[in-house]
């Protein structure tokens, strides 16, 4: 019984390696590779599956499937994302300014799929009570957000998209509330300290 614990346990290793490697880390790995290797643990798939899940969460990080398309192929990737509860600056992939941003992204991408920068512009501006600040603020984080894959943009139509790999971090309404006050809300008070120096 042992063995075959150990002999399980390294299957969900190589899964997990594989998840997180240099290769798939960012773009996402094959489901299909994943599920190569997890049926080698003797498990029914969705056990085996559940139980990589729960491994993935007890290391801070949250197990999701993607969807990617090449050509006309589609395929199904499996992507590993830092659990957005957890509240710690060292491991926030963005600034405060791109994270507020792409917080309000997420915010108007649960009304739409499609959303308007006028309108982001619009949202940052009231919060910010200054529209040079925030179309410099906007501007910094659709370029960083784009080259991180995380949006893209249709400029003939002015308006911008989640990508999937933008979908697999989405974290909970009241986690998009709590980076909006936080980030832009702070920003705010350091607009109107400069203002008043």
């Amino acid at each position: 019984m042992m063995e075959k614990n150990l002999a399980s346990d390294k299957y969900f290793r190589q899964a997990a390696a594989l998840i997180l490697s240099k290769r798939y880390r960012t773009q996402g790995a094959p489901v299909s590779k994943v599920y190569s290797i997890l049926k080698k643990t003797g498990l029914p798939l969705n056990e085996a599956l559940h139980e990589l899940e729960k491994r993935f969460r007890s290391v801070g990080l949250i197990l999701r499937k993607i969807h990617a398309v090449k050509g006309s192929k589609k395929t199904e990737l499996f992507i590993a994302v830092t659990d957005p509860e957890i509240d710690l600056d060292e491991i926030r992939p963005f600034d405060p300014i791109v994270s507020g941003v792409l917080a309000l992204i997420f915010l108007r991408t649960s009304e739409r799929e499609e959303v308007e920068i006028s309108r982001l512009l619009d949202d940052l501006t009231s919060l910010l009570n200054d529209a040079d600040k925030a179309t410099t603020f906007l501007n910094k984080a659709i370029n960083k957000l784009v080259r991180e894959n995380i949006i893209k943009v249709n400029e003939s139509k002015g308006t911008l998209l989640l990508t999937e790999l933008g979908r697999a971090i989405k974290p909970s309404a009241e986690i998009i509330d709590k980076i909006i006050i936080e980030s832009l809300a702070k920003n705010e008070e350091q607009v109107d300290e400069t203002r008043n120096n």
